[in-house]
């Protein structure tokens, strides 16, 4: 027995016509549109990308806050091919842990003594602590005093990545 149709059904009209995909346009002003354009957060922008999260830090309802470090300390740390070597499981574990649950501030951040933060849907936490106005993450990871409010969320800059515990 043989089909008309051949291996696709009437109704399946694709064949015909290519599918045209309309471009990805970019929110104006959202966490995504600051780090893709902004000279000193490509890498992390890359981890972004590189862990398919790239929509998430688009999205208008996405009102967090996230721990970005700059380019200029992560050259400093790490060698080119440990970002070239990352698999896009351990770029989505290092971007979601970055991203806390709600907005904060650095100003915020600079009135507390100790605090677990939590990362947004996470088990993991992120110690905080503010020691003479000096503010670290796990120990050792230096928030730096300024921050960039976007329209969707908060960013604050640190010197190294925020890497989950268990990575």
């Amino acid at each position: 027995m043989t089909s008309v149709y051949g291996y696709n059904t009437p109704g399946n009209s694709r064949v015909f016509f290519k599918e045209t995909q309309k471009p990805y346009t970019v929110n104006k002003n959202s966490v995504l549109d600051f780090i893709s354009n902004h000279p000193d957060t490509s890498l992390f922008a890359y981890i972004v990308e590189l862990a398919g999260l790239t929509e998430l830090l688009d999205d208008p309802m996405f009102n967090s806050t996230v721990f970005i470090p700059r380019d200029s300390d992560l050259v400093q740390r790490y060698n080119e091919n440990m970002f070239k070597d990352m698999s896009p499981e351990l770029a989505f574990r290092i971007v979601k842990y970055s991203i806390l649950g709600n907005k904060i501030e650095y100003w915020t951040l600079r009135t507390l003594n100790y605090s677990a933060l939590v990362p947004k849907d996470s088990y993991d936490r992120i110690e905080f602590a503010n020691s003479l106005g000096k503010l670290t993450l796990n120990e050792h990871i230096n928030v730096l005093p300024m921050d960039t409010v976007c329209v969707n969320g908060v960013i604050l800059f640190t010197d190294d990545l925020l890497v989950p515990y268990t990575a």
